[in-house]
């Protein structure tokens, strides 16, 4: 865990000094404001994979939601893509972790 722990930190810190890059080049305060708002969604959503572990296969398409997610994030910062839809997937197999387990709860 806490190799995890010291990745995601590492991420989170590679992160901020390219946002911070990019700020210091365009001195755009929305742009800032946003690239902190998605790495703080990825930040939580990475956070919440810790409760997929009762659902195994959700638990696998998180980490790849996750990847893509971290991936985009760095590849918008970096102005190699516009997209910021792979930044959301996470929230796709959260969802579906709720729903299943409303379903479950409701079957008992």
């Amino acid at each position: 865990m806490i190799k995890f722990v010291s990745f995601v930190l590492v991420l989170t810190i590679l992160a901020l000094f390219l946002i911070y890059k990019n700020y210091q080049s365009k001195r755009d305060f929305y742009s800032l404001l946003r690239y902190i708002i998605f790495l703080v969604f990825i930040i939580t959503a990475t956070l919440f994979s810790r409760y997929l572990l009762v659902n195994y296969f959700l638990l696998i398409l998180h980490i790849l939601a996750l990847a893509a997610a971290w991936i985009n994030l760095f590849a918008l910062l970096i102005n190699k893509t516009k997209k910021i839809f792979l930044i959301f997937l996470p929230l796709l197999t959260i969802g579906l972790f709720f729903i299943s387990g409303f379903f479950v709860s409701w079957i008992d």
